[in-house]
This record gives structure tokens, sequence and C-alpha cells, in this order.
């Protein structure tokens, strides 16, 4: 019975740990993909495959790192069926600002 807890708690860690290192990452590569100096550098984009008409969130990011994202995303998304209703996500009534130097939903 000791030994299960012993794994049980090594196997929480390791995930506690694994889970912090992954949002430290992706708080970086956000900071990097929204950097500006104005509102005009910032621009709203699809979270993911669904956009908010279909169920979908949004996101700001510099006009510069949004090209690309929408160009991952046309390859990731291919044949991906969305559903077909407005998304009540705060994200999609919000607008693309730039604050302190970083795109941010407004």
């Amino acid at each position: 019975m000791k030994k299960i807890g012993l794994v049980l708690g090594i196997l929480i860690t390791f995930l506690f740990v694994s889970a912090e290192s992954s949002c430290e990452k992706s708080t970086m590569q956000a900071n990097s993909e929204s950097s500006c100096k104005s509102n005009e550098d910032c621009v709203l984009v699809k979270q993911d495959c669904c956009d908010c008409r279909r169920g979908g969130k949004q996101e700001a990011l510099s006009k510069t790192k949004a090209a690309e994202k929408i160009q991952n995303l046309s390859t990731k998304c291919d044949g991906v069926m969305c559903a077909q209703f407005m998304s009540n996500d705060p994200s999609c009534k919000q607008t693309a600002v730039c604050d302190k130097n970083q795109c941010v939903l407004q």
C-alpha cells in the first residue's frame, strides 16, 4: 500500500512540474507573438480551428504573427467541422489593443 502511495506521489509531482513547464513556454510564446507598439499592430485571430461564429474563441496577436497562425490553422484544421452556433466566450466580444507593448483583448 505504501508503494502505491509513493508511486502516485511521484506521478502527481511529475505531472505538476510538466504542466508548469508547458505553461511557462506557452506564456513566453504568447508574449513574442503579441508584441506591439500601437493598437494598429494588433489583430483578432481565431484561437483554434473554429471562429466565434462557430463556437470558438479569438485572441489578440501582432499582425506579423497573425498571418503565420492563420496559415498554420488552415493546414491543421483542414477537414475539421465546427458547430454552427455563436460562441458565448468573452473573447468574442472583445477587441485587440496594444497595452504595455503587448497585444491583448479588451
